[in-house]
């Protein structure tokens, strides 16, 4: 791609940025297997009644693994920060696409590395806890799968955060969170857990096909997120 040298020098620049807050992040990371490894045993107490938490916990805030844990996160509403720094960039002689690339590559990079320090911590607890774990082939399955949803969804989380103010990221978000908790309480009542359902299909013969189609899924949420950041910061006016 035209943009990816531009890209690559701002995600550099970004991460140096960031590291404080990586740390942060990892502790974070540790906090959540810590307290999410008690409820993989189906035959608990705390499994049975909080089954739906486990599911809303994963699937809010997976997505969130490509934002750093620093002040501007918690500054959207009163300050904008990041639609400042966006506003500074395009004051400088860096392309809307470089822009694009670079948060998305910041994206991948962060949530791949919250995914496998979360799931690589989990099945240690796993093997600690309960001396069973699942076949490692068969769980790095599960991690691609949830690696993939947590970039898909991701994606559409930086198009909110860098298309539109801080307030209206603020208020999106919290949208996000209540469409989450329906969906946990619905998949409670349905006696689904998102866990079991994907470690399932990873151990059925036709473990491909889910694998395959969370990679496209993702793949695509990508390129058009891209499109669709790029298009849309062409008509956002700087301030």
């Amino acid at each position: 791609m035209k943009h990816w040298r531009g890209a690559l020098h701002l995600l550099r620049f970004e991460l140096k940025r960031d590291w404080p807050s990586f740390i942060f992040n990892i502790l974070f990371y540790t906090y959540l297997a810590i307290i999410l490894t008690p409820f993989v045993d189906e035959s608990t107490v705390y499994y049975q009644r909080l089954s739906w938490m486990v599911n809303f916990l994963y699937l809010s805030l997976l997505p969130c693994m490509g934002f750093a844990l620093n002040r501007t996160i918690f500054r959207y509403w009163q300050d904008d920060l990041y639609s400042r720094k966006v506003a500074m960039w395009r004051t400088m002689p860096i392309a809307i696409g470089e822009i694009v690339w670079a948060r998305l590559l910041h994206l991948k990079l962060m949530t791949g590395i919250g995914i496998l320090y979360y799931f690589g911590l989990h099945y240690v607890a796993l093997d600690q806890l309960w001396n069973t774990v699942p076949h490692p082939v068969v769980y790095m399955g599960q991690v691609i799968v949830w690696y993939a949803y947590a970039l898909a969804m991701g994606v559409t989380l930086v198009y909110w955060e860098i298309c539109y103010s801080g307030k209206t990221f603020v208020i999106i978000s919290f949208v996000y969170t209540l469409i989450f908790v329906g969906i946990a309480v619905m998949l409670q009542r349905m006696g689904i857990d998102v866990n079991t359902f994907i470690m399932g299909q990873m151990n059925g013969s036709g473990w491909w096909i889910m694998l395959l189609a969370s990679v496209v899924v993702a793949a695509a949420a990508i390129v058009s997120g891209a499109a669709l950041m790029t298009a849309k910061l062409k008509k956002r006016p700087v301030r």
